[in-house]
């Protein structure tokens, strides 16, 4: 399937669009818009859900929308993999460096006032 076509089924797993709004997202014309859809109503993976005057209103069908809200957003994966590193080398540097840490009161008081710690403490305990 083509790279439009995967990003009609991402744009609509918010909820419907019309052709005209999913052209515009996708920085395309109308007609090339329309292309994709029938290709993707089809497969039975969109489905006209309205109309707006005489502009059709599209929606994912049941099986699809299911597998759509199933597939994690590319961009929140990535974000949520650099999360994960950072919280890994900062796990690392406590572990090696706990003793200092521990007994270094300006390091326990520079801890304290900053409130990104706060949030590393909260998601490590999550």
């Amino acid at each position: 399937m083509s790279t439009k076509c995967d990003q009609i089924l991402l744009l609509l797993r918010d909820g419907s669009l019309s052709v005209s709004q999913i052209a515009e997202k996708l920085g395309t014309n109308s007609n090339n818009a329309r292309v994709y859809l029938g290709r993707l109503k089809e497969e039975g993976r969109v489905r006209e859900a309205s109309k707006i005057g005489r502009e059709k209103v599209y929606a994912l069908g049941s099986p699809a929308r299911q597998a759509a809200l199933a597939t994690p957003d590319p961009a929140i994966q990535a974000e949520n993999e650099n999360l994960r590193a950072k919280l890994r080398f900062m796990n690392e540097f406590f572990k090696a460096n706990h003793k200092y840490l521990a007994g270094n009161p300006e390091i326990k008081q520079y801890v304290r006032s900053h409130e990104e710690f706060d949030e590393v403490e909260k998601l490590c305990q999550a």
